[in-house]
């Protein structure tokens, strides 16, 4: 039996999807391409990435956590590897996949506060 729903895709100007939505009738499924093009998998209701973290029974942050992340980067001035090597040095950690969720949502919370103090 096939789901009804309807299909959106995101795609860049010369037409490569990066994200493609499913509109069913109940809920919403996400599936970001450009993260699975990179060999990561995204797996509804659990954690993306390695289970490093810092502390033994710590999970790695989630995939939407490094995409805020990246996103307050930013509005930051720093996109791409700049934001990348920004938020090693903020966590001071080697790979963003050392990082624990805890520690990642303390950052978020940080970074939204500055921003709200900066304007």
């Amino acid at each position: 039996m096939e789901k009804q729903g309807r299909y959106v895709d995101v795609k860049t100007q010369d037409g490569t999807v990066l994200l493609s939505l499913f509109l069913p009738d109940k809920g919403i499924v996400l599936k970001d391409r450009l993260y699975e093009a990179r060999g990561n998998k995204q797996e509804t209701g659990k954690k993306y990435g390695g289970n490093g973290g810092k502390g033994n029974n710590s999970e790695s942050m989630t995939y939407p956590q490094k995409r805020l992340l990246f996103r307050l980067m930013a509005q930051q001035g720093f996109e791409g590897d700049a934001g990348n090597a920004e938020l090693l040095k903020l966590f001071q950690a080697d790979n963003l996949t050392d990082v624990g969720k805890g520690e990642a949502s303390k950052m978020i919370e940080r970074l939204l506060q500055e921003a709200k103090e900066d304007n």
